[in-house]
């Protein structure tokens, strides 16, 4: 019955330290067991996704470390199509 236990503890700190470190970050911990169904998860995301659109359209700025990651996402991604079509 605690197996959950050491992830949500070590989570929840982790969560309080990036919010610390980067204040306008939106974080949202998913728990994801096999009883959870996938609209909860979903519904989750999808207001994770609207809120953070929100405040994008409020400060007119993107968090620093999600803006990093989806230009490193693009990169990568680019990267695989060219290393596809010279194979």
């Amino acid at each position: 019955p605690f197996g959950c236990l050491p992830n949500h503890v070590i989570g929840r700190g982790v969560c309080k330290k990036l919010k610390e470190m980067f204040p306008q970050i939106e974080l949202l911990p998913l728990d994801y067991d096999p009883d959870v169904s996938f609209a909860n998860l979903e519904n989750r995301l999808q207001m994770l996704i609207m809120s953070s659109r929100t405040l994008q359209g409020t400060s007119g700025q993107t968090a620093p470390a999600v803006a990093k990651d989806s230009a490193q996402r693009k990169k990568n991604k680019k990267h695989k199509k060219t290393a596809k079509k010279s194979a």
